[in-house]
């Protein structure tokens, strides 16, 4: 179950609609990682975009570049792609 974050929303933070492509074998596992951050506000499966790979929406105060970078020096052991901007219109609560 993604949890939603306690921290303390400031005024003027943003919060990003994000989206990584991910290998669907690590799905879980990175979705577990990044529910754990403060950063994180939401996280959901966005479903399968290959036969290997699976969106992994996130809805987060880092900026796409911020995401990536994380993802890119972090030892989380999952095989991510390229991070994207989700269209909103997109999400279904």
């Amino acid at each position: 179950m993604p949890r939603t974050t306690t921290a303390t929303r400031l005024a003027g933070d943003t919060v990003y609609q994000l989206k990584v492509s991910v290998a669907t074998r690590n799905m879980r596992k990175l979705q577990n990682r990044l529910d754990y951050l403060a950063k994180t506000v939401k996280t959901r499966n966005g479903g399968a975009h290959n036969d290997t790979d699976s969106w992994l929406w996130i809805d987060t105060y880092w900026t796409k570049d911020e995401l990536d970078r994380w993802l890119d020096v972090t030892k989380h052991g999952c095989d991510v792609g390229e991070v994207y901007h989700r269209d909103p219109s997109l999400v279904i609560d």
